[in-house]
């Protein structure tokens, strides 16, 4: 509070869009949940009508931002290239490595009895490492662009994903290849945010949200058909 900058003083200019913020909760649970349900082939029919649904949800959502005087997103803001950047690399972030570490804590506690403790402490190098990566990052962004510190983030989890595939599950090992996935979502996020938020100063708070939004998105996409193949 001390060292942040006060708001310049100004008008606000219409009010909350409520029916669009309840068109995008509902496309993105309808989007959510049908990707859950499509995998169970018992309830595949739910999935393919709650997916039928959020294509219905968003066209009526992009009809009411249309008319709307003040849009939850600016169409303006949506139309930034940084911006669709800094999504999709942010929602790519969550999708691996959320549904990688779910697949984990199910593997280490139901195939191998691991503690939920023993389990958190196997992938606790992730998350040690995801903060080095964020300081790394801090560094790389001032030598080079924000697009080549999330394709180096993303590589590193591809390659760490790819080797936890390929080698045999040692729990050690397990840990170190986590790590080596900790360390790329550190490194990518902090750029997707620099690159999203890379826009006009009265913009920032919806592109922060919908950066925010894509990342979240990316977590229950992306764990949803892993959980759905232990069925």
């Amino acid at each position: 509070m001390r060292t942040a900058p006060n708001d310049e003083p100004r008008e606000i200019v219409g009010s909350i869009n409520a029916a669009g913020s309840a068109l995008l909760t509902g496309a993105v649970m309808a989007a959510i949940l049908g990707a859950t349900e499509l995998a169970d082939p018992q309830r595949r029919w739910l999935g393919a009508i709650l997916l039928a649904g959020c294509a219905v949800l968003s066209s009526v959502l992009i009809i009411v931002y249309r008319r709307a005087a003040a849009p939850l997103l600016p169409p303006s803001l949506l139309h930034r290239p940084h911006l669709r950047r800094g999504a999709i690399a942010g929602l790519l972030n969550t999708a691996t490595t959320s549904s990688v570490a779910t697949l984990l804590t199910l593997y280490l506690q139901d195939t191998l009895g691991r503690s939920p403790l023993a389990a958190a402490g196997t992938l606790l190098p992730l998350s040690l490492a995801a903060i080095l990566g964020s300081i790394l990052a801090a560094s790389a962004l001032r030598i080079t662009t924000p697009e080549r510190v999330c394709a180096a983030g993303l590589g590193c989890i591809a390659v760490a994903i790819a080797v936890l595939i390929a080698v045999s599950a040692d729990v050690p090992a397990m840990s170190a290849r986590m790590a080596a996935s900790g360390l790329g979502i550190g490194l990518s996020s902090v750029a997707a945010n620099s690159l999203g938020t890379d826009v006009m100063q009265a913009w920032r708070s919806a592109a922060s949200g919908i950066i925010n939004t894509t990342a979240q998105l990316g977590s229950a996409l992306g764990i949803a058909p892993y959980c759905c193949s232990q069925r």
